[in-house]
């Protein structure tokens, strides 16, 4: 199976998934698109200011927080940059600005990559010209239960909703945030540590490195195959301070009642 990569990580879990898939014969990494992550600042700044005004502060403080909780740099540790591995394994490496409203340039540098399936690993949101290039589809993990947890991040709106279990979802992608049909959900206890940070982060190490296991199983049988999922839909999004109050408040009563 012809494979291309897309990611806007330098380091951390793109990195475990190409030495993962380059232990597999049957699974060949044609090119992996690096995105920059470019911004019109202009619009950047007016939509910040929007989010602000929507959200408001208490949501932005928290997520500043949480942005932090969550870097892969202090649970994920890699010894090289993506460029730097690419060129240690003579995988062509593409830069592009952004995975959304493409430059000529850029569309024409991925334009003729010949791959049977996408794999998108730390995008936001991947628009329908590069969903469109592969032969198959493009695949996404999220680290949650889909489709119940929509835009959530991993664990803390299951801690938000008295709930124990996390997981990851392996699913096709479409131009909705984790739309498409789902090919795998795998569902884990999770385990509680002396602190709120390093609950998170050790349980994101384990959720984290099993999803690339499973992607790369997948890829490697060559059986992406639909689910059949009945669950209700719930879409979240960052916190407010209010909101990680009760998450870290039952964090602290989920860890008495695991101890």
């Amino acid at each position: 199976m012809d494979v291309v990569l897309l990611t806007s990580r330098k380091e951390g879990l793109p990195l475990i998934f190409l030495t993962e898939v380059l232990k597999k014969k049957s699974i060949s990494i044609n090119a992996v698109i690096f995105s920059r992550n470019e911004k019109n600042r202009v619009k950047y700044l007016k939509q910040k200011l929007k989010k602000i005004r929507k959200q408001g502060l208490s949501t932005i403080l928290s997520g500043i927080y949480l942005r932090s909780l969550f870097d892969e740099k202090k649970y994920l540790k890699t010894t090289h940059s993506i460029e730097q591995f690419c060129a240690i394994h003579a995988i062509p490496f593409i830069q592009i600005g952004r995975t959304v409203n493409l430059k000529e340039g850029d569309k024409k540098s991925i334009l003729n990559l010949q791959f049977d399936v996408g794999i998108s690993i730390g995008n936001s949101f991947v628009g329908k010209f590069i969903l469109n290039l592969p032969k198959d589809c493009f695949i996404n993990i999220h680290h949650e239960i889909l489709p119940a947890y929509k835009g959530a991040q991993s664990i803390i709106w299951q801690l938000y909703n008295y709930s124990s279990v996390s997981g990851f979802t392996i699913h096709k992608m479409n131009n909705t945030i984790d739309g498409g049909v789902i090919i795998y959900v795998k569902e884990f206890q999770i385990i509680f540590y002396e602190s709120f940070k390093k609950t998170i982060q050790a349980n994101l190490e384990i959720i984290k490195k099993e999803s690339i296991q499973e992607m790369v199983k997948i890829l490697n049988e060559g059986s992406i195959s639909p689910m059949n999922i009945n669950t209700k839909v719930s879409h979240y999004t960052t916190p407010n301070l209010f909101q990680l109050f009760r998450i870290v408040l039952n964090y602290k009563k989920l860890r008495k009642g695991h101890s």
